[in-house]
């Protein structure tokens, strides 16, 4: 494979032209691509030739008369078409979507209605779900919120969820936005080609390179594969337990995430991870112990993909493996408080038939990474109404017996303050299929969190934020994005 360095070119030869201009079409790789003409967006100027049923769209776009004196056949135009309107696009992309200007910014509101709610409550617990790229959906979400005043102070996460966790607990309330902006910016930067909308038919196919190219290259920032690959490591060594090698992805939490300022507590941080000896889940929290780029990667360690992570002697993979939600362990932790939950999922649980094979793998993942999340949202609303039937009858005991110790200990059980748990999930096809976690195009990561942004925005304005701001006592679940 050759790389083409910037400014370098390469000449598309159309077969049958005989006119000296129509020897070839220059195709300019745009300056920063350096990679090899199979990653990223520069796989597509290798595999132009596949454009060519486009041409019509393309014309209709704005195309002059691109005929070529001496290339009197079809495919040939189509050739010089595809080529230069590929460049064209991906050249005015490049102008267009710098790095940090692809998401979409929180408008600058007046808070209103979101702050107001977070004030009421003991607690404002933001709580994140796995799930890969998806993760942008959850940027997005926090930005919106963050736009309307509304600031968590605990986070929960596991996996790509504890990576945003600790982006956000990590960072001083104006930087967290930026921070996450940065962090998304560079998960998609080998793919950073938006294709506009009449490329539209054409995005799955665009999708699944995108894809490919992760699998094959890894995530600049986040992984990158073996080499030699883990059947040639020596068996118990750490290269022989995974695919892909994430020490990139300390350097990234490093660079984007302050510890110091995890470490301070001012928001508080709990991390899920299972522990790959005993099965059990664990949670790091920085409100019993220091919080360190291991324990952030420890929850994302997703085998075999990634390998496990040490951390005080022992090994952990990603908690998504016992859980993908650590909504069970927020509940457990402290259950007395009033809360208002914002439980981001990536995954939805409810989907439509499918209609082929992908679309069967693509809801298979979805049931099965959705589907803790949906239990313990029924767990919660179970729970939380026998311990209101408790208190009733405690109640309705004589006042001889309320000075019991049982007693006692049942009514400190059976109160507890309001709950108001906002479900977000994440609906968006982005046309990614079964492979739609790993898949960080800049197109991709750009409609999630623009996704998520206005799902935050429509929330807040709805009559079910109202009805949370009202509630007075027991716990109300409300799904946000249905």
């Amino acid at each position: 494979m050759r790389n083409y360095e910037s400014g370098d070119t390469q000449r598309v030869r159309p077969a049958g032209c005989s006119n000296s201009r129509s020897n070839g079409t220059k195709v300019q790789l745009p300056a920063h691509c350096t990679r090899t003409i199979f990653s990223g967006e520069c796989i597509w100027l290798a595999a132009w030739s596949r454009f060519q049923p486009l041409v019509p769209a393309f014309a209709t776009a704005g195309q002059a008369d691109v005929r070529e004196p001496g290339c009197a056949h079809g495919s040939e135009r189509g050739a010089i078409v595809a080529g230069e309107a590929l460049h064209n696009l991906i050249t005015s992309h490049h102008r267009l979507h710098s790095p940090g200007t692809i998401m979409a910014q929180p408008k600058k509101a007046t808070p209103s209605d979101a702050a107001a709610l977070g004030g009421r409550f003991d607690h404002t617990i933001l709580v994140l779900q796995g799930g890969g790229a998806l993760g942008a959906y959850q940027a997005g979400i926090f930005a919106g919120l963050a736009d309307c005043g509304l600031m968590p102070d605990w986070v929960a996460g596991v996996s790509i969820g504890a990576i945003n966790a600790a982006l956000i607990a990590g960072n001083a309330p104006e930087r967290r936005v930026e921070r996450l902006s940065e962090f998304w910016d560079r998960m998609s930067a080998h793919a950073p080609f938006i294709p506009p909308a009449y490329l539209d038919p054409w995005r799955p196919m665009l999708n699944a390179f995108s894809a490919a190219s992760s699998v094959t290259f890894g995530v600049p920032g986040f992984f990158t594969p073996r080499v030699p690959p883990p059947f040639l490591a020596p068996d118990g060594s750490i290269e022989a337990l995974s695919f892909y090698d994430t020490r990139p992805l300390k350097a990234t939490l490093e660079k984007l995430v302050d510890f110091d300022v995890i470490n301070r507590k001012d928001v508080r941080l709990s991390l899920g991870s299972v522990n790959l000896r005993s099965g059990n889940s664990v949670y790091f929290d920085n409100a019993q112990m220091q919080i360190g780029p291991e324990h952030v990667m420890a929850s994302g360690a997703l085998p075999p993909g990634f390998p496990p992570v040490e951390v005080d002697g022992e090994l952990y993979w990603d908690g998504g493996i016992v859980s993908n939600s650590p909504l069970w362990y927020i509940v457990d932790e402290n259950f007395r408080l009033g809360a208002l939950v914002l439980q981001v999922d990536v995954f939805s649980g409810a989907g439509e038939m499918p209609q082929n094979l992908r679309q069967v793998q693509e809801r298979v993942k979805d049931i099965q990474y959705a589907s803790k999340t949906r239990f313990n949202t029924m767990r919660v609303r179970e729970i939380e109404g026998l311990r209101g039937a408790l208190r009733r009858v405690i109640d309705k005991l004589p006042k001889a017996l309320q000075s019991d110790p049982d007693v006692e200990r049942l009514t400190a059980i059976s109160t507890r303050g309001t709950v108001a748990l906002l479900h977000f999930i994440n609906r968006h096809n982005t046309q990614s299929s079964d492979f739609k976690d790993y898949e960080f195009s800049r197109a991709t990561v750009t409609d999630l969190w623009n996704g998520g942004l206005e799902d935050a925005r429509r929330a807040v304005a709805s009559p079910k934020w109202k009805e949370a701001l009202a509630l007075t006592s027991g716990i109300g679940i409300y799904d946000m994005t249905s």
